[in-house]
């Protein structure tokens, strides 16, 4: 039997195959990570821009754009929130 491969594909693990014996705890421990949170600060600037939008809580781009400079975050992390 080959030994488990795993990539990194946009910092989530990725196993090519994968099959019900390699679900030791040994296994699945590598694949856990811890999430990161965003700041207090970064949180507070996209609840109060929900709050402003709420009958229509998606940012244009251009507002993207904005909260991505305000917050520091990326725009996938926006989207995302």
């Amino acid at each position: 039997m080959q030994p488990n491969v795993i990539r990194i594909v946009e910092d989530r693990p990725f196993i090519p195959s994968h099959s019900p014996e390699d679900d030791s705890d040994e296994s699945m421990e590598i694949l856990t990570r811890s999430r990161k949170h965003l700041s207090k600060q970064s949180t507070a600037i996209l609840r109060d821009f929900l709050q402003s939008h709420w009958s229509n809580p998606y940012p244009s781009p251009a507002e993207r754009d904005e909260l991505r400079e305000k917050t520091g975050l990326t725009v996938t992390q926006i989207n995302n929130w």
